[in-house]
């Protein structure tokens, strides 16, 4: 079953992607400023590398830049997917449980928390809580939730400080 979910993840990458040098490991990069480079060139193509603790790290590349997207994985099981642009968090990362159900989905922009972030309960894939950010700062309502959905409790923010809850509904 991993092995399989390795090698679905590597379809999946290798196949949606328009790159044409292929597969290298992230240890034949260099970095030169914010650039990867592959033998002394912008890279185009995808690398992957593992660390000692077993962690496999799946990264597209665009022009020398992170692009697309990145994928972590940990005793085959998939961990992490990220929307990178020019070597940041630019859109939706999910993180996945051992089981694969999704622990949480926030949205990025210029690799900082900006829109929706939920999490949810890691038995029952409940909601748990979900808050709204703006360039890392809450804004607007945090919902925390019970395990059978009901609703916890609710708090306002603007601009990351807090304030009355019927600030929230103006």
């Amino acid at each position: 079953m991993r092995f399989s979910l390795i090698l679905l993840s590597l379809f999946l990458i290798v196949s949606c992607s328009q790159y044409e040098e292929g597969i290298v490991s992230m240890d034949a990069l260099e970095q030169s400023g914010k650039k990867h480079l592959y033998n002394g060139k912008p890279y185009t193509g995808v690398s992957i590398s593992k660390d000692s603790e077993g962690w496999v790290y799946i990264r597209n590349f665009k022009d020398g830049f992170l692009h697309g997207t990145g994928i972590n994985m940990r005793d085959g099981f998939l961990s992490h997917s990220m929307t990178l642009i020019n070597n940041e968090r630019n859109g939706m990362s999910i993180s996945f449980g051992r089981d694969g159900n999704v622990q949480s989905k926030s949205n990025h922009l210029n690799d900082l928390p900006h829109g929706i972030h939920e999490s949810f309960y890691p038995d029952t894939g409940n909601l748990r809580s979900r808050s709204y950010r703006h360039e890392a700062n809450f804004d607007g309502l945090y919902q925390s939730f019970k395990q059978n959905g009901e609703l916890d409790s609710s708090t306002c923010y603007k601009n990351g400080v807090k304030v009355q809850l019927a600030d929230c509904q103006k």
